[in-house]
């Protein structure tokens, strides 16, 4: 019992509250001070009389208490102290003890320069080791809970791993116990991070496993590459552990912002192979900081993970505006947990709402506007183009005319490859977003409009990633539409990080496309998360073919010739401009046809307007009977 109260007695001492912290560090730093006097005067066998006792302390506390205060030491968090407080501790007790040397070559009575050097090196001591005190509470005391904790061997033992080992040490991750690292670089082996040894190379790694009783492995580089992450997976899986999971990525990392609940599963997008996508911070930054950002679609896939990377931004105030009201509510609250100094906006309301868009944009006068809100999924807005077109052609034309009134800077139109010579609904009513954004850019109005294309992101609602997930925990079969079907596949992440980019250099009238690399088969997709989940395709999990859905193309594209397009200043980023090969009356002539037609659910009519609007948008009409059985389309894209 006694035990347990001092423990909670030492927990409460170590409750991270900023003046409770400052006053613990300044009377501890006192008492060390008087103290440090005491032992140094006996040690030198000094003896001075009470004037030059109190002349001195009179003399090297103030002084000893300004100069920590100058070097942040009374601003130490318990559990983060590192070698950077070790740095700073260096510098204030010398820089007071150098000058209290000074003052006794001049100053009489003082103490003797020995009595001062022994000062130093108690003052020293004590100062460091009182910051140490919740390292050491924590080694004392928290290791009494290791039995409940998850026995993980990391690999790699480069910056992030020293991170990750940091954090399981000051109790972030205190759900972990390392019990080593794995490297291939023969020069870090046998060497320790923060007291935790480098084992060895990925070779080892199933005895490592094996003889560690490893409960989990953790990649914590997300960037190590493909082969690397699939030779992990395979030898883990050799020594009978399925459990393998990876970091976030860096930029969780390098902002302090990870949390446990983040280090996820290996997913089917980690193993890519992609280079990592290096954006242009200082431009984006300058784009952002100070500014008033709104985001329509702000909770879905694409929306919740633009709204956190803007906030590493420090835009004034971020606006989310969002029809799902549960999902604006997780969202603002990870917003203000993470970025506890961005006011977070939430706004439940419809971009198809004109009168609700124009009162927003009213109140909050934002000066860059994200317009993530669509209908995306091609085969059901092929079942309900009017609903298509209500949200992706009139909701965009709200919130734009919204966003002219009030005179926004920016606008940044979310598009999609598909509104790419349109075989769907859903892809000539993006196209014919991009043409209505690209006449309002010719209007007086002083905002600029832009719009950045790409291709299918994995991961995000609706995508292929989660069914495919779902065939395969049921045992198979795995459904491909069709075996040659490709599609350009980026990351959340990564299509999320050109987003910004494109915004920032934009001038109005572009067209920006992102460099998503070779396109990808399905087929190819979905053997690999078969694989990934432990099984072989084919052999242990079927794989059928179910034909073209409709509004699909076997091949999608990125840009049409007539747009053409070049390169820009960032490698990943192309440019087009927006086609204006049209009559601007006629333009919106038919755009009032299309809202009647689509006003009254007249689905052939709302068709008959797109292809008016959109000459090449060749609507789907069925797979050809003869090709029937295997799903070939009546028109193959080259």
């Amino acid at each position: 019992m006694k035990a347990e109260r001092f423990k909670k007695l030492l927990e409460s001492l170590f409750k991270p509250t900023g003046l409770k912290r400052f006053l613990l560090f300044l009377t501890g730093d006192l008492l060390i001070f008087l103290a440090g006097f005491h032992i140094s005067a006996l040690m030198t066998g000094w003896s001075p009389s009470r004037f030059e006792a109190l002349l001195f302390l009179s003399i090297a506390v103030p002084l000893k208490v300004a100069c920590n205060y100058i070097f942040k030491l009374y601003n130490v968090y318990w559990r983060f102290v590192s070698i950077g407080e070790a740095v700073n501790t260096l510098k204030s007790v010398s820089i007071s003890s150098a000058a209290l040397a000074l003052l006794a070559l001049f100053l009489r009575p003082f103490p003797p320069l020995r009595m001062i050097f022994a000062d130093y090196l108690v003052t020293m001591a004590g100062v460091m080791g009182l910051r140490m005190l919740k390292r050491l509470y924590m080694h004392a005391f928290r290791h009494q809970d290791f039995s409940n904790s998850t026995r993980v061997l990391l690999v790699g033992s480069g910056e992030l791993a020293e991170v990750v080992v940091r954090k399981i040490v000051s109790g972030v991750l205190n759900h972990y116990v390392p019990v080593g690292i794995i490297d291939d670089d023969p020069s870090k082996h046998g060497t320790y991070i923060h007291g935790i040894r480098v084992l060895g190379p990925r070779e080892k790694m199933e005895r490592i496993i094996k003889e560690y009783e490893v409960e989990e492995v953790l990649i914590t580089n997300p960037n190590i590459g493909r082969e690397a992450i699939h030779d992990v997976i395979r030898r883990a899986r050799k020594a009978g552990l399925k459990n393998v999971k990876i970091l976030p990525g860096l930029r969780y990392i390098t902002t302090g912002k990870l949390l446990p609940h983040e280090i996820r599963e290996v997913r089917v997008e980690d193993l890519l192979g992609r280079r990592p996508v290096e954006v242009d911070r200082e431009a984006i930054e300058r784009f952002i900081k100070g500014k008033r950002v709104l985001v329509t679609g702000a909770a879905g896939s694409i929306g919740s993970e633009l709204c956190e990377q803007l906030a590493q931004f420090s835009p004034r105030d971020l606006i989310l505006v969002e029809q799902d009201e549960i999902e604006l509510y997780t969202l603002r609250e990870n917003l203000r947990m993470r970025y506890p100094e961005l006011k977070v906006v939430a706004i439940v309301g419809d971009i198809r709402d004109g009168s609700k868009m124009r009162n927003v944009f009213s109140r909050w006068r934002p000066d860059v506007v994200f317009h993530a809100a669509a209908y995306k999924h091609v085969p059901m807005m092929e079942e309900n183009p009017s609903e298509a077109v209500k949200t992706n052609v009139f909701g965009t034309m709200n919130v734009a005319e919204a966003a002219l009134e009030a005179e926004v800077e920016k606008f940044v139109l979310i598009s999609t490859d598909k509104a790419v010579r349109p075989s769907s609904v859903m892809g000539a009513t993006k196209r014919v977003a991009e043409m209505l954004l690209n006449l309002y850019n010719h209007g007086k109005g002083p905002t600029k409009f832009i719009a950045v294309r790409f291709g299918n992101v994995l991961g995000s609602r609706g995508s292929v990633i989660p069914i495919f997930e779902e065939q395969i925990r049921r045992g198979g079969p795995v459904t491909v539409t069709h075996p040659d079907m490709t599609r350009y596949f980026m990351t959340i992440p990564e299509a999320v990080s050109l987003i910004p980019q494109g915004g920032a250099m934009g001038e109005g009238g572009e067209i920006f496309i992102l460099d998503m690399g070779s396109p990808m088969r399905i087929l190819d997709l979905a053997r690999e998360m078969i694989r990934l989940s432990g099984y072989e395709p084919e052999k242990d999990i079927p794989i059928i073919f179910t034909g073209i859905r409709p509004g699909e193309k076997l091949h999608e594209e990125l840009v049409t010739a007539e747009e053409g397009n070049c390169m820009t200043k960032h490698e990943r980023i192309l440019v087009a401009k927006m086609n204006s090969d049209f009559e601007p009356n006629t333009f919106f002539r038919t755009l009032e046809k299309l809202r009647k037609a689509a006003s009254s659910d007249d689905d052939d009519e709302v068709i008959s307007c797109l292809v008016q609007l959109v000459p090449d948008y060749q609507p789907w009409k069925g797979p050809e009977e003869d090709d029937a059985e295997t799903g070939k389309a009546e028109r193959d894209d080259p």
